[in-house]
């Protein structure tokens, strides 16, 4: 079973945002591929009425990757002093709210209470 969450950031711009949704995208790509789980990551406007690329990160994953990903996005914002990050599921339900690099891996908890 897949879920979906959407990651959006928080303290940037949206140009800065558009950036960083790219780089995060890129990164959990790669790091799905290297620990052999599948993820879909795309980028996604979060206002369809801006003419920006979009700046909200859709991400799709059944439960073994989790774990990857919650580590993934771990690793990245550890290599950034950006701001947070917000995640939302599917519904729009906030899951977890400015979420840094020190405490990004409680997502995967986060990840397996959605399914409960």
């Amino acid at each position: 079973m897949s879920e979906e969450f959407y990651i959006e950031f928080e303290g940037v711009g949206a140009s800065d945002a558009n950036v960083l949704a790219a780089g995060l995208r890129d990164f959990l790509l790669d790091e799905a591929s290297n620990n052999g789980v599948n993820v879909d990551v795309s980028i996604s406007k979060s206002n369809p009425n801006n003419m920006d690329l979009g700046s909200t990160l859709v991400l799709i994953f059944g439960t073994p990757a989790a774990i990857a990903v919650a580590h993934g996005v771990s690793k990245w914002l550890a290599m950034r002093n950006s701001g947070g990050i917000t995640l939302q599921d599917k519904d729009g339900k906030l899951i977890a709210k400015n979420i840094t690099s020190s405490d990004a891996l409680k997502l995967a908890d986060k990840f397996f209470k959605k399914n409960d």
